[in-house]
């Protein structure tokens, strides 16, 4: 095929296996998670923008109180992550990320695919 695309949801339960221990996410909507829970700098709550940045979802803090205080955008930059997305099909290839209420729905698309001949 000249161009294929295809979408995979990865649930909240995996990307959650990522994080810090006591910190949680959920949908906030669009390419938008909130995050809350304990860490070493005190109780968070915030929210995050999803991205893609080559073969990994990026998770970009936006806006966080830490135990009840505006954090500094020094501090934020801290609970930033990616999350690496590999051994994808036929050569495909992320291209969008957006967040449901089951998970991640992670869009994929390849040039040139070939499909096995029967």
């Amino acid at each position: 095929a000249a161009h294929a695309t295809g979408t995979a949801t990865i649930p909240f339960s995996q990307v959650q296996a990522r994080l810090p221990k006591g910190v949680t996410i959920g949908p906030d909507g669009g390419s938008s998670l909130t995050v809350s829970g304990t860490t070493a700098y005190g109780t968070i709550k915030g929210t995050a923008r999803l991205g893609v940045s080559g073969s990994r979802i990026t998770v970009t803090p936006q806006r966080f109180t830490v135990a009840g205080v505006t954090a500094p955008g020094y501090l934020v930059s801290r609970f930033g992550f990616s999350i690496p997305v590999s051994g994808l099909p036929l050569g495909l290839t992320i291209s969008s990320v957006r967040v449901t209420s089951d998970g991640l729905v992670v869009g994929a698309t390849g040039q040139n695919v070939e499909f096995a001949r029967a």
